[in-house]
């Protein structure tokens, strides 16, 4: 994929998440105003949907910065780094749960819970490969890449069992068998840290070992902002997801000028 490819890419897809998350707003204010949301919410759910708004903030901030600041970075980990902050604005979905969760509305719960999968998937799945990249693997269709990992993304959360009998506090279904399903997300975080820390080490770069710590913030504030339900947690993951966003963005285009 072309470096002009590549920003067709990140611009489509914050044209298609942006369009997605107005939809989502307007038909809830349509169904606040004209009474049609009867959900009571806990404070504890309330707190979930403040974490969204938080990721879903933070998600186009960054992926914005990184369009307009890297649009002529040939860097592969910047452009999945891009993707990964596109994929967690898909939290709106967990506002768009609760208007299908009344009414008749509800038999889409489900598939709005997957929704919310998909895009978590996505997230992990673009630091993993953005700590390949920068590993040094050499695989040139990007586009390839992106298109697999979304068939990936979109299969996993489509086929992986969904327990549809309660909503736990954080407003998205749990998803696989008991907790591995998580616990292989955590694993690919890890493999996405140890990537960037192997790239350091063998390009004996101790300034990509900060990046490695950038994307440890990175994935440690996502996965707080997901399945959050205090105020404070909620503090200390957007802190992370900024520590981290702004430290990878410092280190890349210091290098981007430099080169």
């Amino acid at each position: 994929m072309t470096l002009t490819g590549r920003n067709i890419t990140i611009r489509s897809g914050l044209a298609l998440c942006g369009t997605i998350t107005v939809a989502v707003l307007l038909h809830f204010v349509w169904n606040l105003r004209h009474g049609y949301l009867s959900v009571e919410l806990r404070n504890v759910q309330i707190v979930a949907l403040i974490g969204a708004a938080v990721t879903v903030v933070l998600g186009f901030l960054f992926s914005g910065v990184y369009a307009r600041l890297f649009r002529r970075s040939p860097s592969i980990p910047v452009f999945f780094l891009t993707l990964f902050f596109l994929s967690i604005t898909l939290d709106i979905t967990k506002l768009a749960q609760l208007v299908v969760r009344t009414g008749s509305s509800q038999y889409f719960s489900l598939l709005v819970g997957r929704a919310s999968i998909f895009g978590h998937i996505v997230g992990v799945m673009a630091l993993f490969v953005a700590g390949l990249y920068a590993g040094g693997i050499r695989m040139q269709r990007h586009g390839t890449v992106v298109l697999v990992g979304l068939l990936i993304a979109f299969s996993l959360s489509w086929l992986i069992p969904v327990d549809t009998s309660y909503l736990p506090d954080h407003l998205v279904y749990p998803a696989g068998v008991k907790a591995s399903f998580q616990s292989a997300l955590l694993v690919f975080h890890l493999l996405a840290v140890l990537n960037f820390i192997q790239a350091a080490i063998v390009n004996q770069n101790p300034r990509m070992a900060v990046t490695a710590l950038a994307v440890a913030f990175l994935a440690a504030g996502r996965e707080i902002l997901f399945f959050s339900v205090s105020p404070v947690w909620i503090v200390i993951g957007g802190g992370a997801v900024v520590v981290g966003g702004v430290v990878f963005t410092g280190q890349y285009y210091r290098d981007f000028l430099v080169s």
